[in-house]
Parts: C-alpha cells; sequence; structure tokens
C-alpha cells in the first residue's frame, strides 16, 4: 500500500530513480511472498527505468532479483549467471550487494541452494561466466527478447 502511493507521488514528479528503488522494492516482496511472475514484471521495470536514469545500483539489484525468479523457475544456470553478473558488477562499482545482514543471508540462501543442484565445476563456470559480464551484457541477457538497447 505505501509502496503503491509512493510510486505514485514519484511518478507524478518524473522521478525515475524513486520509481526504480520502489519497483525494485516491491519485487523483492513478491518474492518474498512467492509471486515470482509480478516480481519478474517489476525487476524487469526497474531495468528499463534504471537504464534510462542511470542509477547503477538499482539496476544491479534488479539484475539479481531477476536470478533468484530464474532460480524459482528452476532455470538454475540463469539464476547462478544473472546473480554473479549482478554481484561482480557491484563489487566493480566499490559497493556490496545487499550490504546489510539481513539480505546477506537471504542472498546466501538462494547461493547455497544453486550450489546443491550443481557440480563444482558447473557452479564455477557458471559463475565465471556470470562475473564476467559487463553492465549491457548482463541486461541483455536478463531482458532477453526485451532488449531495446
Amino acid at each position: 500500500c505505501w509502496y503503491e502511493e509512493g510510486l505514485t507521488i514519484a511518478r507524478e514528479y518524473g522521478d525515475l530513480d524513486t520509481i526504480a528503488s520502489l519497483e525494485s522494492d516491491m519485487g523483492r516482496v513478491c518474492q518474498v511472498m512467492g509471486d515470482n511472475d509480478r516480481a519478474a514484471y517489476l525487476f524487469v521495470q526497474t531495468l528499463q527505468i534504471s537504464l534510462r536514469s542511470g542509477k547503477k545500483s538499482t539496476l544491479l539489484g534488479a539484475l539479481t532479483g531477476l536470478g533468484i525468479v530464474a532460480q524459482a523457475r528452476g532455470d538454475t544456470a540463469r539464476a547462478l549467471r544473472l546473480i554473479q553478473a549482478g554481484e561482480s558488477l557491484f563489487d566493480n562499482l566499490g559497493q556490496r550487494i545487499f550490504a546489510d545482514p539481513l539480505h546477506r543471508a537471504w542472498l546466501g540462501k538462494h547461493m547455497e541452494a544453486l550450489r546443491t543442484h550443481l557440480d563444482e565445476g558447473s557452479f564455477a563456470a557458471l559463475s565465471k561466466e556470470g562475473q564476467a559480464m559487463t553492465v549491457e551484457e548482463a541486461v541483455r541477457y536478463a531482458l532477453g527478447d526485451a532488449w531495446e538497447g
């Protein structure tokens, strides 16, 4: 309810950074509640808005969110690539994705689950592929057919 109200206000003022941040936050709430279709929609919206606004931290958080959606949908390889791309690109900005302990634990839980579905070699190879992606490559990979770059 508060997120929706905040979005309405941000849209009235054309505040792209706030719109993207709120949609990303709403996507995480949807994930926790098990609504991965809505979460995916919100993360794609976040990516597209963040591309226009230039706010990389929000964009990279959405990449990670889409990775967790892919995991929930059973696409382990896509999930790991996107999560590792998001983490690596955050590191390149000199930031830590989900710096607070609660979010780190949440992401750690997902990484451990991915580890149990892949052998060590596959996990390492897919992680390396994700870590090697540029922002543009990761966004193109995340958006697939929706890419407008």
